[in-house]
């Protein structure tokens, strides 16, 4: 779309011709009910599309190609998100090399890394790997086994505190922050997540860092997706650890080598009421998803959850107790799309 408007004459010299083109297009999605993306649009696109309610996502990278890196979004997704949009990184294969493939024996180094940046995007999630060539569990991690995605509730952007103290030097590293809202007995429960890349220096999260704004008085604790102390019947101790302003979490990952891009994904969750903790899906890399979560209930003595999937599917949770014991639950979704757990 930069094309577009950059090489014809009237979008640069009159003030309504490209807006009038946007809406044409726009207009007749609009009719037939079909979504629309802004690809490669200019900030001038991103503001016209306020007035085009088709208009639901927009490219925030450039073209990938494999091994090219294209998955640092966190800097444009800051201003498409912020104007109702949501962010679309482009595709990428799951597997490092697909046969066949039109780029030779180029490599994807980091599908893992291009899985994340995607589902977190809150935006299309696009896999581009050739029939048969797809790597399911990777691409299982952002989705439900019908394939809906499970989003966090806004799409993962730069995140202030890091983003503002930057330098050229450090350019090359990320925090970014999203987060999801989970209906409760009173009012919404807030999960955080914060997506951190090539963080080879450690630099300390505080709560009044992440946004929105945790609730007063509320308790979070956290723990690194992944790690594999966070297990069934384990020790809780290990795996979630308390955040508070007193007790940060120290944000850092491995150096980058010329190729493989590190990176970490630390997972912030409110200690509820009864004294349990809702670890979430830890197999989804959104592992408390609005998507999957339908309402989480703190009880006198645990916790109930219920979630929403596709007939037949087995939706395991982590929940970590208030006597620091890490204990999974299991349902199996009903014909109706949803389940039911408590501990």
């Amino acid at each position: 779309m930069d094309f577009n408007y950059l090489t014809v004459p009237s979008f640069t010299s009159s003030l309504t011709a490209s807006a009038t083109w946007l809406g044409g297009f726009a207009g007749a999605a609009l009719k037939h009910n079909i979504p629309v993306q802004l690809c490669m649009g200019l900030p001038s696109d991103f503001m016209t599309a306020l007035t085009l309610p088709s208009v639901t996502n927009a490219r925030a990278s450039e073209d990938n190609f494999p091994g090219s890196g294209h998955w640092f979004i966190g800097h444009t997704s800051m201003l498409i998100s912020a104007l109702g949009l949501n962010p679309f990184k482009d595709n990428f294969w799951t597997n490092s090399t697909q046969p066949d493939s039109t780029y030779g024996s180029s490599i994807e180094w980091n599908p893992a890394l291009q899985a994340v940046v995607s589902v977190f995007s809150a935006g299309p999630v696009g896999i581009s790997d050739s029939i048969g060539a797809t790597d399911a569990t990777l691409i299982m991690r952002t989705c439900m086994a019908d394939g809906t995605l499970l989003k966090p509730s806004k799409a993962a952007t730069s995140f202030d505190p890091y983003f503002l103290t930057q330098t050229w030097s450090d350019s090359q590293s990320h925090i970014w922050n999203t987060h999801s809202w989970i209906p409760s007995q009173s009012g919404s429960l807030l999960f955080f997540e914060l997506l951190c890349i090539n963080m080879y220096t450690v630099f300390n999260v505080l709560p009044h860092h992440v946004w929105p704004v945790a609730p007063t008085g509320m308790k979070y604790a956290y723990f690194t997706w992944g790690d594999p102390q966070c297990t069934n019947g384990a020790s809780a101790t290990p795996c979630l650890q308390p955040f508070s302003e007193t007790t940060p979490i120290g944000v850092q990952t491995d150096r980058s080598n010329a190729t493989i891009v590190p990176f970490k994904i630390i997972v912030i969750a409110p200690v509820l009421s009864s004294g349990w903790t809702v670890l979430g899906e830890v197999d989804k890399f959104v592992t408390t998803s609005p998507k999957r979560f339908a309402q989480i209930l703190p009880t006198a003595t645990g916790v109930s959850v219920d979630v929403v999937g596709s007939p037949s599917e087995v939706v395991s949770v982590l929940f970590a107790s208030p006597q620091q014991k890490l204990v999974q639950a299991s349902v199996t979704i009903s014909g109706d799309g949803t389940g039911s757990i408590t501990v």
